[in-house]
């Protein structure tokens, strides 16, 4: 697959119904900064998760993954967290 590919992949995934499946993006990645917020509170930190801070971990993730075994949706799924994270760190509050 090419950077086109890539992109355009990752372009259908978080303009498709991916709102169906998990609900819509900023409400999706804000239920999830909850809930790490609230593990993280578990520990000395003392700052809260935003939605945008997802994206940003969410890659991490797939990064971590790459370690372990290539794929190519993986490339595809940090295309689309890039994009949505700099779509919501506008939005953070």
């Amino acid at each position: 697959m090419d950077r086109r590919e890539i992109l355009r992949l990752a372009e259908e995934l978080v303009t498709g119904d991916r709102d169906h499946q998990h609900g819509p993006a900023r409400a999706n990645m804000a239920r999830i900064a909850k809930f790490w917020t609230a593990y993280l509170s578990f520990t000395d930190s003392e700052f809260e998760v935003t939605p945008s801070d997802v994206c940003a971990m969410m890659i991490l993730l797939k990064v971590s993954r790459l370690s372990n075994r290539f794929r190519d949706d993986t490339f595809i799924d940090i295309a689309g967290y890039a994009s949505l994270g700099a779509e919501l760190s506008g939005e953070d509050t």
